[in-house]
């Protein structure tokens, strides 16, 4: 990955890092490097290294992108995040920004969007709704979600499950996200 903050190098080294660090990444602030470049991360759609990219047939996305996959713990769409010399506007920039205490109807709309603009009709119904939720229920809560997901996906996968242990992992989920919020993210899952 090659970055092309926005901001002095100085900074962009102790920032753009991090966040791709934890999927394996390595960023470099040059095409010097011997491992190959499979993204460009820029802030900036003008620069040479931007028109380089897209001649190449590399992704060319923006700062968002490396953020949100960060944030979410998962390689995010390129598409959803590019940066092109045209300056289109990114999916992004008109993703709703839920607060750190989001209403039922926050969380809903969110969800909506996020099956609508963000999340791949490719996978399948599992994974969506596993993102959705993750998508709605934020940052904060995103460990426990992922120990009763696991839970789920143990339960489902087990050949010897009963109904008393589906009733428990079901129940767990219902009473962290809500049942409401389970409905909803299940239907956009599945439109």
């Amino acid at each position: 990955m090659l970055a092309k903050p926005s901001r002095p190098p100085a900074e962009a080294c102790v920032h753009a890092p991090r966040p791709s660090a934890f999927a394996g990444a390595r960023c470099h602030f040059g095409w010097h490097s011997d491992e190959p470049v499979t993204h460009v991360v820029s802030g900036n759609g003008s620069t040479n290294t931007v028109l380089k990219a897209v001649h190449m047939g590399i992704h060319a996305v923006n700062e968002c992108w490396l953020k949100q996959s960060a944030a979410r713990w998962r390689r995010q769409a390129e598409e959803t995040y590019p940066i092109q010399p045209s300056a289109v506007q990114s999916l992004p920039e008109r993703m709703p920004m839920l607060p750190a205490a989001p209403t039922l109807e926050q969380q809903m709309a969110a969800v909506r969007w996020a099956s609508q603009e963000l999340v791949p009709s490719s996978l399948d119904d599992n994974q969506r709704v596993s993102i959705l939720l993750r998508f709605a229920m934020g940052a904060a809560k995103r460990p426990q979600l992922d120990f009763l997901l696991a839970r789920f996906d143990e339960v489902e996968k087990a050949e010897d499950a009963d109904a008393a242990e589906w009733g428990r992992v079901v129940g767990q989920l219902e009473d962290f996200v809500g049942v409401a919020l389970l409905k909803a993210v299940g239907q956009a899952a599945l439109t």
